[in-house]
């Protein structure tokens, strides 16, 4: 009988034991002297200790065994005297136990706290445990345009004014939409549920009428070069897609050790395209801007192109220069393309605001058209992101102007070749705006009025603000010092504000402008002129 009673015991005993040491590993996580790091335990206190523990020391139990181990000797020693219930008793008040017995003085209860403060720290310094390869990699910072944007967007001031964006907009704010796009949207809407046309894969270089139509806004409906195949092209993703593209071609098949030369100042972008073309370390820049005229600085410009490597690479801006809105004059255009003609330089036009300039597509192009009819060969990226209004469609082109046709239908073979590992084909929305367009004589007519009237809006607000800011700043700016707003073309003004400045209207004014001083012509509308030419006003004269 007190052999099965033994047995019996020994199996509760063991469920006990199991139990305790659950609630031993719980308390030992608050109290982290009870179980020292090599599972052997600390002494308890005599005095909390069932009276059958004193037979039993904690030397006595196995190094590995834990307080359960010496719990379960302690009350084995009186098993025929317990019960169960005073197993589970007696486990309950050892799991109880305070932190250990030998910190009984003031002194050692400090120095365990800071022991374990500095264990915390030391842990909570050490890198956070992470299964992915990548947590080292350092965190981009935001892009400064679209921060800006954000920061506007929370600004809760109903009187604010958004000037950072490259988009054109009306009066009212919203985007605008031309009406010969408009038009021609619909027909798309109703080609496509009729099963006229549908939304499969386009060819790898787009839709080749998109190229076709490009290469006639460049160089003239009438061109020969177009008649004979001297130039050609793909669709890309807009004017960054299609600088992206000719910056590969150009890294893989231009002249060895060759340098791209930027304008200063230039779209901030550029840069970083080139650089993710493979040309980091061979980026470079030519005088552009000249901040005491707010012009041209025709004479900088030429010079640090003749100071270029034969064969070096060139970036231009085909007209309504970003961020300056400064176009070189015919005249200068033809010195320019003499100069890279003699120097062999390759140059590569950024045409993004075709029509924005004058308001006349023709007169906007007549830079690129000289180039050509001298003989220069010539790349050009084409945008109808702005003068079509269709910013998130991202349709463009990528086009190789060139005597040779050969040469040619080399170029845009690779074109085509590089394009395919980058996007695989472009997308179409944008693209049959486009063509649907320029394909319709009606609709292009209509297309070419709607850009005339936005450019002549632009010119107008800028008549508008020039006479503003003379009046505001009348007693303290010399006389013309505000002219540089109506000499300059396009989009973009460049004010001459500084980066405090633009700080300063963005806090003080809630007027959001890029740090450069870069405006965005369009974001002024008629019913806060005369609030931001005062703005602007009150942080010329804080510094003057």
């Amino acid at each position: 009988m007190s052999t099965s009673l033994s047995s019996m015991d020994h199996h509760h005993l063991q469920a006990c034991q199991e139990d305790m040491s659950n609630l031993v590993m719980s308390a030992t996580s608050s109290s982290s002297s009870l179980v020292a790091s090599d599972g052997s335990t600390s002494p308890s206190s005599q005095e909390e200790a069932p009276a059958t523990a004193t037979a039993t020391t904690q030397q006595d139990a196995p190094a590995d065994s834990g307080v359960a181990a010496t719990t379960t000797t302690t009350t084995a020693t009186a098993a025929t005297s317990s019960s169960v219930k005073e197993a589970v008793v007696a486990s309950s008040a050892t799991a109880a136990v305070s932190d250990v017995e030998d910190n009984d003085d003031a002194d050692d209860d400090g120095d365990d706290a800071k022991q374990k403060k500095q264990q915390q720290q030391d842990s909570d310094e050490q890198e956070p445990h992470s299964c992915s390869c990548y947590r080292s990699v350092d965190r981009a910072p935001p892009n400064a345009i679209f921060k800006l944007q954000d920061e506007y967007t929370q600004d809760e001031h109903e009187n604010k004014s958004n000037l950072v964006l490259g988009v054109a907009v009306n009066d009212d704010g919203s985007l605008v939409y031309f009406d010969a796009v408009r038009s021609i949207e619909k027909e798309i809407y109703e080609d496509t549920q009729s099963g006229k046309i549908s939304h499969g894969y386009p060819p790898i270089g787009g839709l080749a009428e998109l190229s076709q139509y490009a290469a006639e806004l460049v160089l003239g409906e009438n061109h020969t070069f177009i008649r004979d195949h001297k130039v050609g092209g793909v669709q890309a993703l807009s004017g960054t897609g299609s600088l992206r593209l000719v910056g590969e071609f150009l890294h893989q098949y231009h002249r060895q050790n060759s340098s791209v030369y930027l304008s200063d100042p230039t779209w901030a972008n550029h840069k970083a395209i080139f650089t993710e073309a493979g040309f980091g370390g061979a980026i470079k820049s030519y005088r552009y801007y000249n901040r005491d005229t707010r012009g041209l600085d025709f004479d900088g410009l030429m010079e640090d192109l003749e100071n270029a490597n034969d064969g070096d690479i060139v970036v231009l801006h085909a007209c309504a220069h970003n961020p300056t809105g400064v176009d070189p004059t015919l005249e200068q255009w033809t010195a320019i393309a003499a100069l890279c003609q003699r120097k062999q330089l390759m140059p590569v036009f950024d045409c993004a605001y075709l029509g924005f300039a004058s308001g006349d597509i023709d007169k906007d192009a007549e830079g690129m058209r000289h180039f050509a009819n001298t003989g220069v060969e010539f790349f050009v990226c084409v945008s109808f992101s702005k003068n079509f209004g269709i910013y998130g469609q991202r349709c463009g082109s990528a086009l190789f102007v060139s005597e040779d046709n050969e040469a040619t239908a080399n170029v845009v073979s690779q074109l085509k070749r590089l394009s395919r590992p980058m996007w695989s084909v472009p997308p179409l929305h944008g693209a049959r705006i486009v063509t649907g367009v320029l394909g319709n004589p009606e609709r292009k007519a209509r297309w070419r009025k709607e850009v005339a009237d936005l450019a002549e809006r632009i010119k107008d607000i800028r008549q508008r603000l020039r006479a503003e800011l003379e009046e505001c700043t009348k007693d303290v700016a010399p006389k013309g010092y505000w002219d540089h707003i109506t000499n300059q073309r396009g989009m973009f003004t460049f004010s001459g504000l500084r980066e405090r400045q633009c700080e300063f209207l963005k806090t003080e004014h809630n007027i959001y402008m890029l740090p450069s001083g870069r405006i965005n012509i369009c974001g002024v509308s008629s019913s806060k002129l005369s609030r931001i030419a005062s703005a602007i006003a009150d942080a010329y004269c804080k510094e003057n």
